[in-house]
């Protein structure tokens, strides 16, 4: 509970009885309309200002920031759980900390660390701008836990911590909103907008969670590999408008090999528990097994399953933003892989008959999911608090006694600055890298000092499997000899490949060049190029081939100093030098400024004792 924020209280106080009491208002209240309503859409700044206010109001609200955008909005979490759990949040933490990363953790301890933690669940909303009903909802949501005396959701609360993240892409939140809402009332209401809803990738940002070159693809991967170490995963989504209203797990084929099978267990026990819960509700064409696969790594909860995170998709039918629609009968089609026809059949019961469908009925059905996936969290809270560290401990193990025992990466790459790219990039996942002080030997391999070496006993060895090597997509058909079914998203990730770098994988113990075993150290960060450069009479030498020399030229042309090409190689530099390289002459920028620049743009730069022949 925030009380910095309570200036925004006051504008909240009910006369209520006791003097200073604090009621939560409703977001109907604060909005000036329900969540939902046609035509009526929250924009970004008055929904964080609202889950503020909840947060000031409510001892089972907190809010932290993982960050910042790409343009500079705060990406926030709002934490709900019970009043006692707020006061325990680094515990509970530390707790699912430990069962992702049990090292020396026996079976007793690992038992009694899920007896005592909660269930750490998040729940991640509009990642895709134009998917604006989950960001709605959040309001409600937290206004509902915030308020709630049910007994059995306060019984829930106690057993689990909800991660809220009400959008992981709040520039596309401000954008799509201020758009819709300029051309309310025009012929272009509910159109689309004429440039990408994130500054860069677009919608692919939910193809970034592989590479993290994203501010919020950052975030969010923060929160869940180094800051709460959630066991499950929730990814609200929108899709088409005239097929099923809703989909959620279990998802269809192919399932990637390398996944636990636990992960699918339990998704498939989560998401069968929303189709109950929107079944009881009410709610019509909810949809499993079909359309999204359990196959490529890219996406939020995607990446997740690979480290033993169960993460789950929900996708509900659009609506034109916040413009209803209606669909006549005859518009409802299947075509898809689950669902060749839409019509009753066993993973989709109760078809839509068709309607209008608007903004609201969108904010009904992630009501009741989010609801749901709270319910399970807290249930089977025992379950899958120990089912990460089973997973863990399973991966880890394997690690020891199956092939692969390591990848090694060794410095003597085309491009200098990948190794360090790629290491730096595992760290950020959560992996355990070691790195070799001197030159070791493995079985007939020898690798030289500096190598890295990504051992396959940790818990995300399934990660490694997948990144670390090629893939080839399975051949997927609805009967034999019938029409192959195309994958749903991209086939193909693999790192190595990606950056150019080789990377060699053994199963042979690590030694020392006298045959003693070695002793490889953690990496804490990856040693970059780049770093002091010396005066040189002859000037200075950049190969070409490090993707960040044009980095440095670029730095070096924006700063008015020359630089040159060589036609030939450097032949007393032998192969060090290569046609193509760049030259700059002694004198033409000081050593301290190249010294800087060659730090910033992570490239070597070599002295020459003398200027080479015809640059």
């Amino acid at each position: 509970m925030r009380r910095s924020t309570a200036l925004l209280i006051l504008a909240c106080l009910a006369c209520a009885g006791a003097l200073g009491a604090v009621e939560v208002p409703t977001p109907e209240a604060f909005l000036g309309h329900r969540v939902g309503e046609d035509r009526k859409l929250a924009p970004w700044p008055k929904v964080v200002e609202y889950l503020r206010i909840v947060d000031a109001a409510s001892d089972r609200v907190s809010i932290e920031s993982a960050g910042t955008s790409t343009l500079g909005n705060d990406i926030p979490v709002v934490v709900l759980t019970s009043e006692a759990n707020q006061r325990n949040l680094d515990r509970y933490r530390e707790i699912a900390r430990r069962l992702a990363f049990p090292a020396g953790l026996s079976e007793a301890e690992a038992k009694a660390l899920a007896a005592e933690g909660k269930t750490i669940a998040l729940v991640t909303c509009t990642i895709h701008s134009t998917e604006v009903g989950s960001t709605q909802m959040a309001m409600e949501f937290v206004h509902d836990v915030a308020t709630t005396q049910d007994p059995q959701m306060l019984a829930w609360l106690n057993d689990a911590i909800l991660l809220l993240m009400p959008s992981i892409n709040p520039d596309g939140q401000v954008m799509v909103v201020d758009w819709y809402n300029k051309y309310l009332g025009t012929p272009f209401e509910g159109g689309a907008m004429p440039w990408l809803y994130h500054h860069y990738v677009g919608h692919d940002d939910n193809r970034d969670y592989y590479m993290l070159t994203q501010k919020e693809t950052q975030a969010v991967n923060q929160v869940l590999y180094h800051r709460w170490f959630p066991q499950i995963f929730l990814d609200e989504h929108q899709m088409g408008a005239v097929g099923p209203r809703m989909f959620v797990p279990p998802q269809a084929d192919p399932l990637a090999p390398e996944i636990h099978s636990l992960i699918f267990r339990q998704a498939d026990m989560l998401g069968t528990n929303m189709s109950l819960r929107l079944e009881e509700g009410g709610k019509l064409g909810v949809g499993s097994n079909m359309i999204f696969d359990s196959y490529w790594p890219g996406g939020t909860r995607n990446t997740a399953w690979w480290k033993n995170v169960t993460g789950l998709l929900s996708e509900v039918a659009s609506a034109s933003i916040a413009t209803p629609i209606w669909i006549e009968p005859g518009e409802l089609r299947g075509g898809v892989k689950g669902l060749v026809d839409y019509q009753r059949q066993s993973n989709f019961p109760s078809p839509w008959p068709g309607g209008w469908w608007r903004l609201r009925d969108i904010v009904e059905y992630e009501l009741i999911a989010t609801r749901s996936f709270l319910e399970s969290a807290a249930e089977n809270r025992t379950e899958l608090l120990t089912n990460v560290w089973r997973m863990a401990r399973e991966a880890t193990e394997r690690g020891r006694t199956e092939s692969p025992r390591a990848w090694v990466i060794s410095t003597d790459q085309h491009d200098p600055v990948m190794a360090p790219t790629l290491v730096d990039l595992l760290l950020r996942h959560g992996v355990q890298v070691q790195r070799a002080t001197a030159p070791v030997i493995a079985g007939r391999q020898i690798f030289p000092a500096g190598s890295y070496v990504i051992p396959a006993a940790q818990p995300y060895r399934q990660f490694l499997l997948t990144m670390l090597r090629p893939q080839r997509y399975p051949k997927v058909v609805a009967a034999e000899g019938g029409e192959i079914l195309p994958p749903y998203d991209v086939t193909s990730w693999s790192l190595p490949i990606s950056l150019g770098l080789e990377v060699a994988e053994t199963d042979a113990p690590f030694q020392w060049m006298d045959g003693s075993p070695a002793q490889l150290a953690d990496v804490l960060e990856p040693v970059w190029p780049g770093g002091d450069v010396p005066a040189s009479p002859g000037g200075w030498l950049v190969s070409h081939r490090a993707d960040t020399a044009f980095t440095l030229v670029n730095d070096l042309l924006a700063a008015k100093h020359p630089v040159l090409w060589l036609k030939d190689p450097v032949p007393a530099l032998g192969t060090a030098s290569g046609a193509g390289d760049f030259y700059l002459p002694a004198g033409s920028v000081t050593p301290e400024e190249l010294s800087r620049l060659s730090r910033a743009a992570r490239v070597d730069v070599q002295p020459l004792a003398a200027a080479p022949a015809g640059p």
